[in-house]
């Protein structure tokens, strides 16, 4: 453990002499003494003290009070006062100072000891405290950096509450800054889902789930909402990222419609449609009316049976794939099937294919006679 290096500044030089041989008796290193308020602050700079030990009364133009003052703003170093005379106006003075102890003369080695190792407790524990907020604040400039960067919302909390937003968040949900930190994260959700995220984000869950995310001004929007826990200054704290999806949520109910609309058609027309694999025949799709036909059930048909395998002539199959080879589509090309209840019908069918993705897809007509 390295020596605490302590800097006395004490006008009368035989009480100087007695506070050095204190000090450097209990283990301490005497960096310096000095007997004015000008030199112990060019001592102060120089050489880096732990504590300066400082007599009120000094020479010198500036008094210890002032170079107190002086030596703090300026450096950082911890004082303490000694002195004969401690009276109301001196503490008040003094108080201005942020001292870290006073020590009355004449000097006890007890008191002094306790009073030092106290100052450099309290100096130890605020020289990690400052560092743990430049730390923080670079952190934090940092995740304002790379958050603005991002097209998304960006949140930094801990247990749940508010640390930082990025510009994103801000302009997607209204509330400035002030109002966000401090905030319950769970503010930015509608109520009903809001006992959702408060155990994701408690959890440290990280696969992206969907939310409706609620504005300063009450409207709201579906968001997709991802976070991540990670270790910060010994504390655990979540980034999460909140996405607006409603041009995606919008996308994905108009593609519903219209496969809605052309599963309707496709299972109210009176003709039967149908997909299958060129390669081996495989059925892909059905409708309803091609079921029916072929006197099966729906779910028993789509990757279950072959068309191959329903053709009374196999040379008939060969043929639709040759002239589909050839032409791309066939019309009312006919063909023979043995059904699902013993029976054999007659089919017109009219059909196209597509060799680069191997299926053909069309209608079939009962021309049973």
């Amino acid at each position: 453990m390295r020596t605490a290096k302590i800097l006395i500044v004490e006008d009368e030089f035989i009480i100087c002499e007695e506070i050095k041989t204190i000090v450097e008796s209990m283990g301490y290193q005497v960096v310096a003494t000095t007997d004015s308020g000008e030199k112990a602050i060019e001592l102060a700079n120089s050489q880096e003290p732990d504590i300066v030990l400082m007599d009120i009364r000094i020479n010198g133009e500036l008094d210890g009070i002032e170079t107190a003052e002086e030596i703090r703003s300026n450096f950082g170093i911890p004082v303490i006062f000694s002195t004969a005379y401690l009276d109301n106006e001196r503490i008040e003075r003094a108080k201005i100072t942020m001292p870290f102890g006073y020590v009355l003369k004449p000097i006890q080695e007890r008191d002094l000891k306790v009073t030092i190792e106290m100052a450099l407790y309290v100096a130890m524990i605020d020289a990690k405290r400052k560092q743990a907020e430049d730390e923080l604040y670079r952190t934090r400039e940092q995740f304002r950096t790379l958050s603005e960067a991002s097209f998304e919302s960006i949140f930094l909390s801990e247990k749940g509450i508010c640390l930082e937003q990025n510009q994103t968040a801000a302009q997607m949900f209204g509330y400035s800054n002030s109002e966000a930190i401090g905030k319950a994260g769970t503010n930015w959700i509608i109520p009903e889902h809001r006992d959702l995220v408060k155990s994701h984000m408690l959890s440290g869950y990280k696969d992206p789930y969907e939310v409706d995310a609620l504005r300063k001004d009450g409207t709201s929007f579906p968001a997709e909402i991802q976070g991540k826990m990670i270790f910060f200054q010994g504390r655990e704290v979540r980034v999460t990222a909140l996405r607006d999806i409603s041009k995606r949520k919008q996308t994905e109910e108009a593609l519903q419609k219209s496969e809605d609309r052309y599963k309707n058609f496709f299972n109210s027309t009176l003709v039967g449609f149908f997909r299958s694999r060129i390669s081996d025949g495989m059925f892909i799709e059905v409708n309803s009316k091609a079921a029916k036909m072929m006197a099966r059930p729906i779910e028993e048909i789509a990757g279950k049976i072959r068309t191959v395998d329903l053709y009374r002539n196999p040379d008939q199959r060969r043929e639709l794939v040759s002239q589909l080879k050839q032409h791309g589509e066939v019309h009312d090309f006919h063909v023979d099937l043995k059904l699902h209840d013993g029976r054999d019908a007659t089919f017109s069918v009219f059909i196209k294919a597509f060799p680069d993705e191997d299926y053909m897809e069309g209608v079939m007509v009962d021309i049973t006679k």
